[in-house]
């Protein structure tokens, strides 16, 4: 869905440098070779960088001394201005490719880069500033999956033990994450993104939104739970835990919500929300309601919230509800001056 968003607190861009990605952009550096082509590999390992030649060894590293080697590596290097270049020129090895591009795009557009190299069935991000630990545990994660699973993330609320534990998300609960999701370190499946159009490059948190959209979709989305699959450096930089000290992260998912529902019909609308209310939880179901809410969608929300009270599954204490009162009395853009605001504090 084209929708567009006009609204001046919604993050398009971490960066005002960053450009639209264009179609049959040109890479300036691909160090694919003949002998590259040749791998039929079952994972692609993805790394999107920018200005990160000071993480990206121990990144690399951590992928390519591995008991498994049946992946490819691929680096897509969004425009970096510092010695990212010069930093993977030292790597002789075959499985990895470097490719740079020219044009400073949002991270998940360059995510999307990735995407179209990938010649794996499935595919694996690893941010450039974390470390992965154990790659033969994605081959058997994914053979001990079901069929029909579109995406698999590391799941941080889920109990670390030795044998590695699934589960299953719908929409609802995966619409309630926040801080569950670990981008990096989530696999997806390469057909399975292809159909969804790649990420949302406008998205802070295109991650959460493309899972999402895989449950919107019935593909079926599963958490893992095993050893520690990916070590993640925390640092001031990290644009996702930004995300979520200023806000931002809900604003992502409001856009998300406005793409979602827009453009269906009430009487459709109706009917998936019907089976959503049944299904999902009082305090889930409130925070739906905000989110339509702030995404202007106000008849929908209304009706909703009408809906969800009269099968006693609306919960007036709960986030969702407080934030959609404050929402109606104050308006969305001096609700999101307040919320930001709170947030800063807290």
């Amino acid at each position: 869905m084209a929708i567009q968003l006009n609204h001046k607190f919604y993050p398009n861009k971490v960066s005002t440098k960053e450009q639209t990605r264009l179609s049959g952009e040109k890479a300036v550096i691909d160090t694919v070779s003949p002998n590259f082509l040749e791998l039929t590999p079952f994972l692609s390992v993805c790394i999107p960088t920018y200005n990160r030649g000071h993480m990206l060894p121990a990144a690399i590293e951590s992928v390519i001394t591995q008991d498994f080697d049946n992946f490819e590596l691929i680096i897509c290097d969004n425009a970096s201005t510092d010695n990212t270049e010069e930093v993977v020129k030292d790597y002789t090895d075959k499985r990895i490719r470097y490719v740079r591009y020219p044009t400073l795009v949002s991270m998940y557009a360059n995510h999307n880069r990735c995407i179209e190299l990938a010649r794996g069935n499935w595919i694996i991000f690893l941010h450039s500033d974390d470390r992965i630990n154990n790659l033969k545990s994605a081959q058997l994660i994914l053979e001990s999956l079901p069929s029909g699973v579109s995406a698999c993330f590391p799941y941080r609320g889920a109990k670390e033990i030795n044998l590695p534990t699934y589960q299953e998300w719908n929409f609802l609960e995966i619409l309630q994450l926040m801080n569950g999701i670990s981008p990096s370190g989530s696999i997806y499946q390469k057909d399975a993104l292809d159909k969804q159009g790649g990420f949302a490059e406008d998205n802070i948190i295109a991650d959460w939104e493309i899972l999402l959209n895989m449950a919107w979709s019935r593909g079926l989305v599963y958490s893992y739970s095993s050893e520690p699959f990916v070590t993640r450096v925390v640092h001031g930089k990290n644009a996702y835990l930004k995300s979520i000290k200023d806000g931002t992260a809900h604003l992502g998912k409001s856009h998300c919500i406005k793409r979602l529902f827009a453009d269906v019909s009430f009487n459709d609308f109706k009917k998936i929300i019907n089976l959503i209310i049944l299904q999902g939880a009082a305090s889930k179901i409130s925070l739906l309601y905000f989110y339509l809410l702030i995404s202007g969608l106000d008849e929908k929300a209304e009706w909703f919230k009408k809906e969800a009270i009269n099968l006693n599954k609306f919960s007036l204490l709960s986030a969702g509800s407080v934030y959609g009162i404050l929402v109606k009395i104050m308006g969305r853009e001096n609700f999101w001056r307040f919320y930001q605001k709170i947030r800063q504090i807290a």
